[in-house]
């Protein structure tokens, strides 16, 4: 992919998914259309009724993602400015391929996780929550309870691959943040993970995002 121009082929609009800053270190995942302007000036049309321009954290970078022949490429941009309320006017700062940097990826998807903290045993050191979002080097956590950062957890991930598949690794609590409802976002990064365990992950993420972009074809109708 080395060679592959994204501004030509941004030059007819495209869809995409983009993952937007929001303030308090969230993200919102929405499909969009995108095109570039002048490089590496690209416009992204977002949908209105699910758009919170007020909410965006403009010092954040903004990923969008784009699958092309087969493979997926992150563009990391910087936010210039917000138009009409759903229209981001971004500079592209860094293109990845997957190919490269499959880890960089992430994707919204709710799966079963239990926690165990390490090293056991200790007193309340387990736990089970629902994923927020997933990639081949962390996982976004809803738990009951909040986890001290650094806290070290053994983590068995209940992943649909298509079969269901429980893949174990360790991870490191990188954030806890409290939400609503006494729910916790625990954010955690994988220290110890088996290859192979881990590339089960990406091809989760890469099928989901493939699926997505589908369904915002069908949704938003030809560029």
């Amino acid at each position: 992919m080395s060679s592959f121009d994204i501004y030509a082929y941004l030059n007819e609009p495209k869809v995409l998914q983009a993952s937007v800053p929001l303030v308090g270190s969230r993200r919102l995942q929405l499909r969009g259309v995108a095109r570039v302007s002048t490089p590496p000036q690209i416009e992204v049309t977002l949908p209105p009724d699910q758009f919170v321009g007020n909410e965006i954290d403009r010092s954040e970078k903004c990923l969008l993602y784009l699958d092309v022949v087969g493979a997926t490429i992150t563009l990391i941009t910087a936010i210039d400015a917000i138009d009409n309320s759903n229209i981001l006017q971004l500079t592209n700062l860094e293109s990845v391929s997957h190919e490269q940097k499959r880890e960089f990826f992430r994707i919204d998807a709710q799966m079963s996780i239990d926690a165990v903290k390490l090293p056991p045993p200790q007193e309340d050191g387990t736990c089970s929550g629902v994923s927020i979002n997933i990639s081949g080097n962390g996982i976004l956590v809803s738990l009951p309870e909040p986890l001290t950062v650094d806290q070290k957890m053994k983590l068995r991930i209940n992943l649909p691959d298509p079969e269901t598949t429980d893949i174990e690794c360790i991870g490191r609590v990188v954030r806890s943040d409290r939400r609503e409802q006494e729910r916790y976002r625990v954010a955690f990064n994988f220290t110890t993970i088996g290859e192979e365990d881990q590339d089960k992950i990406i091809s989760f993420c890469l099928a989901q995002q493939r699926k997505h972009i589908r369904l915002g074809v069908q949704v938003l109708g030809p560029a």
